[in-house]
Order: C-alpha cells, then structure tokens, then sequence
C-alpha cells in the first residue's frame, strides 16, 4: 500500500518528541479521521525484513557501546 505522508510525519514528530531511535505506531484509518493506537517503542520486527535489520542494528550498536 502506498505511504501515507501525513501518518508517516505524524510518526516521526511522536519519534522526536519521545527521543526514540525506533518506533512504530499503530493508527486505525475510518471514514471520519486517522486515530492513533499506540506507539511501540519495540515494533513487531518480524513481518518486515528491513525493518528487522534496522532494529537489529540499532540494538547491536546500544550493545557494543
């Protein structure tokens, strides 16, 4: 499905705001508006390869510090 840009700043400024490396919200989209759910401060990595690798990554490099 295409990306919807707003959802996407709407994540990132959340992202920023809590100063969070990593982050995956979760929205319900209806008819009257898009409604946040949650904010996951460890995603559900496993149904998105690149998003694994990055998480991967990101907890691979906090570990080695």
């Amino acid at each position: 499905m295409p990306l919807d840009e707003q959802l996407e700043a709407d994540t990132r400024h959340i992202q920023r705001g809590m100063g969070l490396d990593l982050i995956a919200n979760d929205y319900m989209v209806t008819p009257t508006g898009k409604h946040l759910l949650e904010v996951n401060h460890i995603p559900s990595v496993t149904c998105f390869p690149e998003l694994w690798a990055a998480y991967r990554d990101t907890v691979v490099g906090w570990s080695t510090q």
